[in-house]
């Protein structure tokens, strides 16, 4: 038996099972920095889940949900086999796009499908890796924030490398600022006072340390 360690950024590899469940992600448009780091983690973790993105290039909440939907159809995947889907959306702190999302999450939990919310947006999980923050900054910010840490961060031309040894350290500061953003939700609300993202609850699944805290 291969010992494994705790954490994603130093768990040792064990034998690939034969057949593996899918985990399925609806994204936003292209997505294109997501499905590179996405990508490149399933490749460093492959003994768990095969990665899937679904097909279709909506950018509202239920769109994206009706993309996923589409795929788990076309791509032949059931929940009973251990299939994962998600949809990862970003909130923008947009008041408008809450009602929406809330929407969107409700249709999602009846098609066993669970939306990953990052407020205002994806790369609050990236500039994560680096430092932990509760200021209030919109998409724009953020992305000017985390080129303090990678100079040559673009949309969709994601290094991997660069993010890799720090995942242990991005999923602890995610569920810190999730803690102290409690305070200032209500019920379902996203776009409150606090940043938040709920991407690690996909990476956790992907580093196969899923309950390790």
């Amino acid at each position: 038996m291969v010992k494994k360690e705790r954490g994603c950024g130093n768990r040792r590899r064990v034998n690939e099972r034969k057949e593996r469940p899918t985990i399925l992600i609806g994204l936003e448009g292209k997505g294109e920095s997501e499905k590179k780091y996405f990508q490149a983690l399933n490749q460093k973790y492959r003994n768990h889940y095969n990665i899937r993105f679904a097909t279709g290039n909506e950018t509202d909440p239920i769109g994206i949900v009706k993309n996923v939907e589409d795929s788990i159809r076309n791509m032949g995947l059931d929940i009973k086999n251990g299939d994962l889907f998600f949809c990862v959306i970003d909130a923008d702190y947009d008041s408008s796009k809450e009602s929406v999302i809330n929407k969107a999450k409700h249709r999602a939990k009846d098609k066993g499908i669970k939306v990953i919310i990052s407020n205002p947006c994806f790369e609050l999980w990236l500039l994560l890796h680096f430092t932990k923050t509760t200021k209030l900054m919109n998409s724009i910010e953020v992305e000017r924030e985390l080129k303090t840490y990678l100079s040559r961060y673009k949309k969709g031309q994601l290094d991997f490398s660069k993010f890799e040894s720090k995942i242990d350290e991005a999923v602890k500061r995610a569920k810190e600022i999730k803690e102290y953003c409690e305070q200032y939700r209500d019920g379902d609300g996203i776009t409150g006072l606090a940043p938040i993202t709920f991407i690690y609850e996909i990476v956790e699944l992907l580093c196969g340390n899923k309950g390790d805290g």
